[in-house]
């Protein structure tokens, strides 16, 4: 650190858009093309789910628009498809839900 720089206050909030969490394991989110303007930023593709695919309950993090015109809120615990499921979580804007809720 030179001497005009101050250290960061780990208390001040950061303008800088964390990173979603996501596992090892998982598989990297597809890629449809750049937002426009001095930083760009990647538009990640969304996966349509197979029909009669199984369904898994998840904890929204941020409100999710499953429809036109249908919004459900973040907190609420829903049940969707398990491709959009992990989707979702992979992104970091859902978590798997507690087995009490």
């Amino acid at each position: 650190m030179s001497k005009n720089e101050t250290p960061l206050d780990p208390g001040a909030a950061s303008t800088t858009q964390q990173a979603p969490v996501i596992d090892n394991d998982a598989a990297p989110p597809k890629v449809e093309g750049v937002t426009p303007g001095d930083t760009p930023s990647p538009v990640l593709k969304t996966e349509e789910p197979k029909s009669k695919e199984k369904t898994t309950k998840v904890r929204l993090k941020f409100d999710y628009w499953p429809e036109e015109g249908v919004r459900e809120p973040a907190g609420k615990v829903v049940a969707l498809p398990l491709s959009k499921a992990k989707e979702l979580v992979s992104q970091g804007k859902a978590e798997r839900p507690l087995e009490d809720d």
